[in-house]
Order: C-alpha cells, then sequence, then structure tokens
C-alpha cells in the first residue's frame, strides 16, 4: 500500500479517530438496533480527511 500524501497541504502525518455518538453512528435502514462506528483517517497538520470507514461493516451482513 502507498503512503498517504495529504492533497490539501502535502503532509504524509495522518491519524485516525472515531465518530460515534448519536447520528454520527451508522445504522442499518431495516433496523432499530445495531450500527457502527465512523473511522475518519486525516492529515494531522490540516485535518483534510482522507478516508471515511464504516468501523463494523459486519453488523449490515
Amino acid at each position: 500500500m502507498d503512503p498517504l500524501q495529504c492533497k490539501a497541504c502535502g503532509s504524509d502525518h495522518f491519524v485516525q479517530g472515531r465518530m460515534g455518538n448519536g447520528a454520527t453512528s451508522v445504522k442499518p435502514i431495516d433496523k432499530l438496533s445495531g450500527g457502527s462506528f465512523i473511522m475518519l483517517t486525516f492529515c494531522s497538520e490540516c485535518g483534510e480527511v482522507s478516508s471515511i470507514k464504516v468501523e463494523n461493516p459486519s453488523k449490515f451482513k
């Protein structure tokens, strides 16, 4: 896998964070419970988000 480079500032320093409370989690359309947090990979220099990923996609099977 190629190392990430920020398209906004050119930095190669990235970190991950997790969104989680309330409307920031992803829930299946056809279920009232369950779901997953959203994971973000972003530049630690300027905050540009390079990736948005569902933490547990298996919960949607």
